[in-house]
């Protein structure tokens, strides 16, 4: 039996209390607790993606893919769990990537901005539904940023 620091802080740091864990190793060699994808690389997290995307005829279980990948705050988490949801759904539409990625549950709104963005960077904002401008919180000031962007890089519209 192993006391671990996720266990401490959730139990208010009261030592008395145990986790049973189970040790893994990543891809370096070093040993992680099952449950903590922080001491896993991407390296791994990233062929779980590949994993999944290839052997799951009809698509990957919900939980599956949060047993997998995780879908908490933590960057080695929420990076391949919006990757992921990208991926699967990017032969659909905007909106199934975003659903896609809420329904993993956990730190929906770091994972469904990432795979939005990267939605919007694939599709373009054609793409994003009319209806969803008016209730996007800061929508006029990103889109303001990124034309002045975009004009950085390409020169403002219009323009050769």
């Amino acid at each position: 039996m192993i006391v671990t620091a996720q266990h401490l802080e959730n139990n208010e740091g009261k030592t008395g209390q145990e986790s049973k864990v189970k040790a893994s190793r990543n891809e370096e060699g070093e040993k992680y607790e099952e449950g903590d994808r922080g001491r896993q690389s991407y390296v791994t997290q990233f062929q779980h993606v590949k994993q999944m995307l290839v052997e799951s005829e009809g698509g990957p279980n919900t939980q599956h893919v949060i047993e997998t990948l995780g879908h908490g705050i933590k960057a080695v988490e929420a990076v391949p769990a919006a990757i992921f949801a990208f991926l699967y759904k990017s032969d659909t539409y905007f909106e199934d990537v975003l659903l896609y990625a809420m329904s993993l549950g956990g730190d929906t709104d770091t994972i469904a901005s990432m795979a939005g963005a990267i939605a919007g960077a694939y599709w373009g904002d054609e793409q994003i539904p009319e209806e969803w401008y008016p209730v996007t919180e800061g929508v006029n000031e990103i889109t303001k940023y990124a034309d002045e962007l975009c004009d950085l890089r390409v020169g403002p519209a219009g323009s050769k």
